[in-house]
């Protein structure tokens, strides 16, 4: 088996793009009413700096999988914590539909799925990075969830916004450094409720919060994900060049990478995920967000 070994650049870029002139979407709102809820909204802010005392570090193997989806994968940092220290991570999907999940232990797999959008008038690619784990397995029970994260990338291949994709809950945009500037210059400072100049209000936008802003890297590449163990959330997203958020590692495994099937080629398969993908393109990005015009980085 091939080792895939992570090397972690040394800096972040911080620069600012030129967004001169730039002009945004007015929000656009939800069928949720508009009822703002401060306490709630800080919490998902103030969890992205916990530390976990003990995780497993997940990585891909790297083996079959193009070059450019390796260098953007994630690196999993999940935290030993019950209820799901031990429930499998990484269920495949063949394993899910023939039900035989239990003999696949040892196999992790995510999968990845490439798309475009448009955000403020400028065509996007997009990546995302899908999993399934167990929350419940015994000899008469078998519940499983999805999760995930997708990321919307500049003309060079940089990531500019990390959605967290979850079935329940508000919308996790975690945002580049270079966007929150550039928003900043733009926009002026954040709403009286928020903490970034990229957000909107809480009445504007009450669904939608971005938990941290992120350095901007000094290649493209994926991120750290932190999953706490208690209800096996995303507590926070990290570039590679940031600080760690762990003491210590009980193990360090690999993953799989696959291509998640087309819905044409496997409709069993991609109907997994569905409902998932479908939650998380109901409402653009520049709806919920204050995007500058063009959201770029700067290489």
């Amino acid at each position: 088996m091939a080792i895939l070994v992570i090397t972690l650049p040394p800096g972040c870029r911080r620069e600012s793009p030129d967004t001169t002139n730039a002009t945004t979407q007015p929000p656009v709102r939800t069928s949720r009413p508009a009822d703002p809820a401060p306490t709630e909204t800080a919490a998902y802010y103030d969890r992205t700096t916990r530390q976990f005392t003990l995780a497993d570090f997940i990585k891909p193997s790297g083996e079959n999988t193009p070059e450019r989806i390796i260098g953007m994968s994630p690196l999993f940092v999940r935290e030993i914590a019950e209820p799901f220290a031990d429930q499998h991570f990484g269920l495949s999907i063949e394993a899910l539909l023939r039900k035989d999940a239990a003999t696949q232990k040892d196999t992790r797999v995510i999968y990845y799925h490439e798309d475009t959008t448009t955000l403020a008038g400028i065509d996007r690619n997009r990546l995302s990075f899908l999993w399934i784990y167990d929350v419940d397995r015994g000899p008469d029970v078998a519940r499983t969830r999805t999760q995930g994260f997708r990321m919307t990338l500049d003309e060079n291949g940089y990531a500019n916004f990390w959605e967290v994709l979850s079935p329940t809950g508000p919308r996790l945009v975690y945002v580049a450094q270079s966007i929150e500037d550039a928003a900043s210059n733009e926009f002026g400072a954040a709403p009286a409720d928020r903490r970034f100049a990229v957000e909107r209000s809480l009445a504007e936008a009450p669904d939608t919060i971005v938990p941290r802003i992120l350095p901007d890297g000094p290649q493209p590449m994926g991120p750290f994900v932190y999953i706490e163990g208690h209800d096996h959330e995303i507590t926070t997203l990290l570039c590679r060049c940031m600080p760690s958020q762990v003491d210590d590692f009980r193990t360090n495994v690999l993953y799989e990478l696959r291509p998640l099937p087309s819905g044409d080629s496997d409709t069993s398969a991609i109907s997994v995920f569905s409902d998932l993908l479908r939650r998380a393109d109901a409402v653009p990005l520049d709806a919920v967000l204050r995007i500058p015009n063009p959201p770029t980085a700067v290489p």
